[in-house]
């Protein structure tokens, strides 16, 4: 075979050794993408062993001993707490039983003080809306058109000496305003002996609003038609705001839950604070309210042994209405002025005065009793006088006492200081006070047509001329001695 020449050899040659390189070239991308696929596939075993189940902690490799310690720095955090809670109704001080005011935490004596913000939030018109905040005390005598008794832990309150304002007894037989007022204090206990003559029951004192630059206007309605409005206004005087006024006005267009027990009443309260030096300082209050009434009387036991059936006796009937008869009126005022002077930074004397006036035109048609019925004694029955008849029956009275005056004026003078000796320091006070009172009546009489249901006859109520009443004085005198560390 003859031999073929490089030239023509070298073609095919070519070809091969390229097809050759070719083939190596894709063998080994093929061998190293199966490697990388390996080791992936090693390292996500190694990772799956190495997880601990759950529950179970990884217990870390031990350091090495000639490691450096990790150091972490030290912090610090500085926490601020301030708490600032508002509409809480807690008061601070108390003034009855303490002479001249003192903490409440600090004072050993058991008292509620229902504070200005809480009379405004429940919308307290007289004193009987107020004892309701606490339940050791309630009304004694209090119906609708007419002042209210009350009692402290069961005892009655003495309404010649159970009622003070800004400390000075008053006139007990009213309803005293609260637009002016910045609390009322109930003081329980025998503690009242503090404030002067009390029952044993405590007293009730209503603080006056001071003085300050406020200017603010009230009103309200509710869902009988009632209607109230109110005006408060303060302001300061002077170069250093030395002299201050308040006044205070309001009204009311009374709807009663009884029917024809509507009325009316109206109310004017002014107070000046004067600073008349760094030392003296001078205060005075007054008050005035007029208000008409229609009273409302009360059920009785039928027959004496029966209570009403309570299905068909309704708080709104007024028992004993009639057209002409007439409604009570009040006319009172309260006034006081009181003088402070400090002598020494431990001591210091005030002289304060008062005087208060109830009038009081008292007109009730009441039900009472049943002595013109048939079915009782007096008309040949065998029922008792004082009760309702068996069947409901009831007599009218119409009774009347234009003129009821009561007043009280007191006096008194107090001396505070204290004297430190060591660690313990005393507190000693001195005070001294007269006290008079009057309390006298009008005429007591009438007699009305023999109307109302069952009611063929009216009973008069004639007595005599009573338009003057007792009159009282007293003097009063106390030192006290109190000492803390």
């Amino acid at each position: 075979m003859p031999a073929v020449p490089d030239e023509i050899e070298s073609e095919p040659r070519r070809m091969w050794r390229g097809s050759r390189r070719a083939s190596m070239r894709v063998f080994q991308a093929g061998a190293a993408l199966g490697i990388v696929i390996a080791v992936t596939a090693g390292v996500t075993a190694a990772q799956s062993s190495s997880t601990p189940p759950a529950g179970q902690t990884q217990t870390p490799p031990a350091q090495s001993s000639n490691a450096p310690a990790q150091s972490i720095p030290p912090v610090t955090t500085t926490v601020h707490v301030r708490g600032d809670v508002r509409d809480n109704y807690l008061p601070e001080t108390v003034t009855a039983g303490t002479l001249d005011g003192a903490r409440l935490s600090e004072t050993p004596l058991s008292a509620t003080v229902i504070t200005r913000d809480l009379l405004t939030d429940q919308a307290a018109r007289v004193l009987s809306d107020v004892v309701k905040n606490d339940a050791s005390v309630g009304e004694d005598y209090a119906p609708v058109g007419y002042y209210g008794d009350f009692q402290i832990r069961g005892f009655p309150i003495d309404l010649s000496t159970g009622l003070q304002v800004n400390g000075m007894t008053i006139a007990g037989e009213q309803d005293v305003p609260l637009e002016n007022k910045e609390s009322v204090e109930l003081l329980k206990g025998i503690a009242g002996v503090e404030s002067g003559v009390s029952s044993a029951g405590g007293l009730i004192n209503f603080v006056t609003k001071r003085p300050t630059a406020i200017k603010t206007m009230d009103a309200a309605t509710d869902h009988r038609g009632s209607s109230f409005g109110d005006v408060d206004i303060g302001r300061l005087f002077g170069a250093e705001k030395q002299v201050g006024t308040r006044l205070n006005l309001a009204g009311e267009s009374i709807h009663s839950y009884v029917n024809g027990a509507d009325g009316r009443r109206a109310m004017g309260a002014g107070a000046v604070d004067w600073k008349i030096t760094l030392r003296a300082m001078l205060k005075t209050d007054f008050e005035y309210q007029h208000k008409v009434e229609r009273s409302v009387s009360g059920y009785q036991l039928l027959g004496g042994t029966t209570v009403p059936d309570l299905h068909k006796v309704y708080p709104s009937t007024m028992l004993g209405q009639q057209s002409w008869e007439k409604p009570n009126t009040f006319d009172t005022f309260n006034s006081s002025a009181r003088f402070d002077y400090d002598i020494h930074s431990s001591w210091r004397v005030f002289a304060e005065g008062s005087y208060s006036h109830s009038l009081i035109d008292d007109n009730v048609v009441y039900a009472y009793g049943c002595g013109y019925q048939a079915d009782c004694y007096s008309s040949g029955g065998a029922s008792r006088d004082y009760f309702f008849a068996p069947d409901g029956g009831y007599d009218i009275y119409d009774y009347r006492n234009p003129g009821e005056l009561r007043a009280d004026a007191v006096a008194r003078s107090l001396l505070l200081g204290r004297v430190k000796t060591g660690p313990v320091t005393h507190e000693q006070h001195l005070s001294t006070g007269r006290r008079g009172s009057d309390r006298g009546s009008g005429s007591v009489g009438g007699s009305a047509p023999p109307v109302g249901r069952r009611s063929p006859g009216v009973r008069d109520r004639a007595g005599p001329d009573a338009s003057s009443g007792p009159h009282s004085t007293a003097c009063e005198w106390a030192i006290r001695f109190a000492a803390r560390p």
